[in-house]
């Protein structure tokens, strides 16, 4: 999943709050997961600030703080859980 930017923008941190319909679907919140910025030398992930990880925990939003990057585009890599889909409920990107 990505964002495209129409002008360069500051980010420092992001929060995606995963969807999961335990007990009623197949959606669960994925194995792993991390961000990457859009640079001239293509994707590469951001550099996360002393404490931050990236969490899976449902029902709340998983938020990371990074190095302050510029780019025009983000993304969502996503590894799902084994035989289940995924969903995003909400994502967020921020600056400083």
């Amino acid at each position: 999943v990505q964002m495209r930017f129409d002008a360069v923008r500051t980010l420092s941190s992001t929060r995606v709050y995963w969807f999961d319909d335990s007990g009623r679907g197949a959606c669960r919140v994925p194995a792993a997961w991390h961000l990457e910025v859009e640079t001239p030398e293509g994707w590469t992930p951001v550099e996360l600030a002393d404490g931050s990880s990236y969490g899976v925990a449902p029902d709340a939003f998983q938020e990371v703080a990074f190095a302050p990057v510029e780019a025009t585009a983000v993304r969502l890599v996503v590894e799902l859980a084994d035989e289940v889909s995924g969903g995003i409920l909400e994502w967020e990107v921020s600056g400083p």
